[in-house]
């Protein structure tokens, strides 16, 4: 799955996708997800940022490549040169 085919993994920000559409979005869009061919998007913002915190109420369970990391509040942030990628 492309996610987000623009991100670059050298640059040190954070890409975040933001689907603002209606639900019924999700179905049409999903199965383009898996060749990148969903952006751009009317309904999907995509930011960059150095760091994220992330609110919500009710809280809600943050998850990362399917594992539990906690709830929210939560923060994230990029350390530089932590892991050495060949692209």
């Amino acid at each position: 799955m492309q996610i987000s085919p623009n991100s670059d993994p050298g640059d040190c920000l954070l890409d975040v996708l933001v689907m603002t559409g209606p639900k019924s979005d999700s179905f049409t869009t999903l199965p383009k997800v898996y060749k990148g061919a969903h952006l751009p998007h009317r309904n999907i913002a995509e930011l960059r940022a150095a760091q994220l915190s992330i609110e919500a109420e009710p809280c809600f369970q943050v998850e990362a490549d399917g594992e539990l990391l906690g709830t929210t509040p939560a923060s994230f942030g990029i350390i530089p040169g932590a892991i050495r990628l060949k692209v």
